[in-house]
């Protein structure tokens, strides 16, 4: 199993009042076999469930669990970039909150990263996984997408990644970064 030397994994959160205690069962003895220096950051992104209350009784009970409280909803991005700006980690994981993305593949996710030598590592699903009606929609809609933008994109990419600290700063330093936009509360 890889190491690093020290991890924060980013976790934009909506309404998933429901998954969130499994998912921090998961997670938390994955993180701990590759560092001690790890921190978990859920970002709720203005759900009107219970999800803060809920992440605030996982933080209770695990030291290292930030909780991120944005303003309102501003989407997927600007949860990630909110979260990214707290993160302190060498390598910095994004993930989705409901638990597609599967916590015991970050450590294959951290391999590719130092195998390839590049600055970020992304996880690709497996096609398998939708079914038909889902595959169908979801390449018509990158389809359409494709031709409004003139962007190819991979209906299998989500958002599960690893950055290393290169890729973090950059995106940190871009100067619309949501997250420099965004308003938020800390929960310590």
């Amino acid at each position: 199993m890889p190491t690093v030397d020290s991890l924060s994994v980013v976790i934009p959160v909506f309404n998933d009042q429901e998954v969130l205690p499994e998912l921090h069962r998961r997670l938390a003895p994955v993180l701990a076999e590759l560092t001690s220096a790890h921190e978990i950051i859920f970002v709720d992104d203005g759900s009107s469930d219970e999800s803060l209350a809920v992440l605030l009784k996982v933080q209770a009970a695990d030291p290292r669990v930030v909780v991120l409280q944005l303003a309102g909803n501003f989407g997927q991005p600007g949860a990630m970039a909110a979260g990214l700006q707290e993160a302190t980690g060498a390598v910095v994981v994004l993930m989705d909150s409901d638990l597609q993305d599967r916590p015991a593949d970050i450590p294959a996710l951290l391999t590719a990263l130092r195998d390839s030598g590049s600055a970020m590592a992304i996880a690709r699903r497996p096609a398998n996984e939708d079914t038909g009606l889902d595959r169908w929609f979801i390449r018509l809609l990158f389809r359409i997408t494709a031709r409004l933008t003139r962007i190819e994109h991979d209906p299998l990419l989500g958002v599960f990644r690893v950055l290393d600290r290169s890729a973090v700063d950059l995106v940190k330093d871009l100067p619309a970064s949501a997250g420099s936009q965004l308003s938020y509360l800390y929960w310590s």
